[in-house]
């Protein structure tokens, strides 16, 4: 049978989501005894746009030290008001992933720039997640089988 291709282009593809359990963060949460940080696939165009982070973080570095060149305690201060410092390409990517994929509880860069800071692992934990569900993609649903007969019960 071929490939449906007017089907495919018209069929909804709303995102996987995952609630990801954060019980170190619990302080943050008011009242919730167990709080969550749910999460959602991400699009093509969002993985990719993420994976640039690290170079665009890369090339603005280097115009703005190319512009402070002449004073050191001047790039210093620059650096570290655009906290340009001490972000590496492949964190600034995971910084986007969560970011963008943050379905309750937004994420602001604030926010995921201090939780990879101060608690790592609860951070690799939710992009641990997130990469999950690119890897899964959309939520396609299931077709119903209309020719697969249930089992009987046995007597």
């Amino acid at each position: 049978m071929p490939f449906n291709h007017q089907r495919f282009l018209h069929t909804e593809c709303p995102p996987r989501t995952v609630a990801v359990p954060v019980p170190d963060l619990a302080h943050w949460f008011d009242d919730d005894p167990a709080p969550v940080w749910t999460v959602r696939n991400l699009t093509g165009e969002e993985v990719f746009r993420a994976e640039d982070a690290g170079e665009r973080l890369q090339h603005i570095q280097s115009a703005v030290l190319a512009i402070l060149e002449g004073g050191s305690g001047l790039k210093d201060a620059y650096s570290e008001l655009m906290g340009l410092g001490s972000i590496p390409p492949k964190l600034a990517t995971r910084i986007e992933w969560l970011m963008d994929a943050s379905v309750e509880q937004a994420c602001d860069r604030d926010i995921a720039i201090k939780l990879f800071r101060e608690s790592p692992i609860v951070a690799g934990r939710i992009v641990g997640k997130i990469a999950e569900l690119i890897n899964l993609g959309a939520d396609w649903g299931k077709a119903l089988d209309s020719t697969r007969t249930p089992a009987s019960k046995s007597a």
